[in-house]
């Protein structure tokens, strides 16, 4: 299991607990590492604040701001994924995103509209798919579309006491079933190509004061399903029933939870901070801890 840490890349072995740390003492380009990504050639892509850094398991290659075009905003990344071609993706937090071809990065003009990209998905056909504050763009390498909160029926348009609109969207992944879901701070949303099917209530979660519903993060489980990390709670939804994993199970009260991944076997593997600092795999009847010094 790889980890991107505040402290650097973390590479776990799940057979015995040990881990090695990298950090910037060893070539990566720095230690708050934000977004990873594992490349078709098994590469490991890492986005730093500033920087880019790719390890091939013997060496290291950082990327900076004097390897894009000029950029006249301050550099900043926001999000970085791995398509199937293994061309690299990365999002700025200046509204733009780059390609990275295996010899230089790129500014597609092809692409749609692209605002602060929260994050990067590519699905099972090849398409990407960019998480933005308001909204979600996609583009197959032709063609491409942009499902807008105000105008596209992506829901979760609300406002405050305030009058003020904080929807925004966070995060996407595809289930097996081919509907993509898109994770918002208002619910969770699903999106088969036409309709809409969307969660908010079910979720039994009390929101925030200004009705926010944190939907962290997706990822797709191997038999197809999709779990989430919504605020510190774990779920899992089938297509049919939406499970909350962290009621009345060993792994109630973990938090605070940042990061979550699910192994090919099934495992469920959270990143906490806290007193717990490390790793806690979940198989669904029990766990095992990884701590991290």
């Amino acid at each position: 299991i790889w980890s991107a840490t505040t402290g650097g890349l973390v590479r776990w072995n799940r057979v015995d607990k040990s881990y090695r740390k990298f950090t910037v003492e060893d070539g990566l380009g720095g230690n708050y590492c934000k977004n990873i990504d594992i490349a078709p050639d098994g590469a490991i892509w890492l986005a730093s604040r500033y920087v880019i850094s790719r390890y091939d398991g013997t060496s290291w290659k950082v990327f900076g701001q004097d390897d894009f075009p000029p950029i006249s905003r301050p550099f900043s990344i926001s999000a970085i994924a791995v398509d199937h071609d293994g061309s690299v993706w990365c999002g700025l937090v200046n509204n733009t995103v780059y390609q990275y071809d295996g010899l230089t990065w790129s500014k597609p003009e092809s692409l749609p509209r692209i605002g602060h990209t929260n994050d990067i998905f590519v699905d099972a056909d090849n398409v990407k798919w960019f998480v933005t504050g308001d909204g979600v763009s996609w583009y197959d390498g032709k063609d491409t579309g942009f499902l807008s909160i105000n105008d596209s029926g992506l829901p979760f348009e609300q406002s405050d006491s305030r009058g003020t609109n904080h929807s925004a969207a966070l995060c996407c992944a595809s289930d097996g079933n081919g509907v993509t879901w898109i994770g918002t701070t208002h619910g969770l949303a699903g999106y088969d190509g036409k309709e809409w099917e969307t969660f908010y209530t079910e979720f039994g979660i009390k929101p925030s004061k200004y009705g926010w519903l944190q939907i962290r993060k997706i990822v797709t489980g191997p038999s197809g399903d999709i779990w989430l990390l919504v605020a510190n709670e774990i779920f899992s939804f089938n297509g049919t029933s939406l499970i909350n994993h962290s009621k009345n199970t060993i792994i109630a009260g973990i938090k605070p939870v940042f990061a979550m991944t699910v192994a090919g076997e099934g495992t469920v593997y959270l990143g906490v901070g806290g007193a717990t600092n490390g790793l806690i795999a979940y198989d669904g009847s029990g766990t095992t801890y990884y701590a991290l010094d």
